[in-house]
């Protein structure tokens, strides 16, 4: 019994240590709800928003992943605004403890919004400071963001008029995000 128990031991720390190597894929996604505020000229918006996002991830050096995710955002509002965004990212995997690592992620990509009767293409560039996953098996982990400053750069288009406008997002714990990802 001794011998299993050193043995089962073993084989969970080497499967521990090989976690995020080079070559290793992920799928997976996360759900995002939360309120925030930011000011737009001379007018104060706060509102709350909803937000899915598939992903997936490839390792390309050890505890060096790159990924992209495609997402839909819901922000509440007279009138609801829709968001598709395409953001590939990049994150480098720390280990804090056994399971357990800090995953600070940068990501870039194209954001289009839709409200009513305008269209919102644009840029965006996030940096998560405060993420962090959590691997209790070889094969899942659950992820979480609590921490993210994001910039956004977007073209309004209405009725025949082009109106460039740019937006800069501080989020501080608002909008937290929780994922799921399957390893293989």
């Amino acid at each position: 019994m001794k011998k299993f128990i050193i043995s089962l031991l073993a084989i969970i720390s080497v499967a521990t240590l090989s976690a995020q190597t080079k070559g290793e894929m992920y799928a997976g996604g996360s759900l995002g709800i939360g309120t925030y505020s930011l000011i737009s000229g001379n007018n104060n918006i706060t509102a709350a928003d909803f937000n899915i996002a598939p992903e997936f991830g490839y390792f390309v050096a050890n505890n060096f992943k790159i990924g992209a995710s495609i997402s839909y955002g819901l922000e509440s509002g007279n009138p609801l605004n829709h968001t598709i965004q395409i953001m590939p990212n990049m994150a480098y995997y720390v280990r804090v403890c056994d399971k357990f690592y800090y995953t600070p992620e940068l990501q870039f990509g194209f954001v289009c919004g839709i409200r009513e009767d305008i269209s919102m293409p644009g840029f965006g560039l996030g940096l998560s400071l405060g993420s962090f996953e959590f691997r209790p098996t070889q094969k899942f982990a659950l992820s979480v963001s609590l921490l993210s400053l994001q910039y956004t750069l977007m073209t309004y288009h209405d009725n025949n008029e082009t109106l460039n406008m740019s937006g800069v997002n501080f989020r501080f714990g608002t909008t937290p995000s929780v994922g799921l990802k399957y390893y293989f």
